[in-house]
């Protein structure tokens, strides 16, 4: 996240939370059966192409007291992988997020790591050429869906914590809050209460 993470830090105290340590990374090792059988299912639907006993993701953005998770998500984590991983879903943020994966997939980058990696090609297989969407084609967008997938998965599975995802593409009160988090527009700290606990999973 770097300077978003850092604008939503001071955001987040603005408002009254108070920022604490973060949980290991969400893994299917640390789920329970449902949920792992959930992630791993989530893997094949994105046609994952090996048999993975375990899929860990990143860490997490925010963790703040009360044991609330708060991820931030830039125009990356919006494309027609990570609808894919959202479609039947119920979570507080699936229907926005649905609708800007349709409307913000072209903001995606798809230059040098953004399109692939290593290790996602070995998830995934070869890449597509840069911006071909026939066959493979992302990788790592592919990946970068499933890890916000298996963090969704264990949130829902984990009652000792909650989580809530904001977006880049979030208005509130008129403001994008991508604005917002670049120091470009202000909301009331009420407002981004209110955005939080609206988008709060457990």
């Amino acid at each position: 996240m770097g300077k978003r993470e850092t604008a939503m830090g001071g955001l987040l105290t603005n408002a009254g939370y108070r920022i604490t340590d973060k949980p290991p990374n969400a893994s299917t090792a640390n789920m329970g059966g449902h949920a792992r059988a959930e992630a791993l299912g989530l893997y094949q639907r994105l046609q994952g192409i090996r048999e993975l006993e375990r899929i860990s993701s990143g860490t997490w953005d925010v963790a703040v007291q009360g044991n609330l998770l708060i991820e931030v998500d830039e125009e990356n984590h919006f494309n027609r992988h990570r609808a894919a991983t959202l479609d039947g879903t119920d979570y507080p943020w699936t229907a926005d997020y649905l609708r800007y994966c349709a409307e913000y997939e072209s903001r995606c980058r798809t230059n040098g790591g953004f399109w692939t990696s290593t290790s996602s090609e070995c998830m995934f297989g070869p890449a597509s050429p840069r911006g071909d969407h026939t066959g493979v084609g992302a990788p790592r967008w592919r990946q970068r869906a499933l890890y916000d997938a298996v963090r969704d998965v264990w949130a829902q599975g984990n009652p000792g914590w909650s989580l809530a995802r904001l977006s880049i593409y979030d208005v509130v009160d008129g403001v994008s809050f991508n604005d917002v988090l670049k120091g470009r527009q202000q909301i009331a700290p009420d407002r981004l209460r209110e955005l939080i606990e609206a988008r709060t999973l457990g």
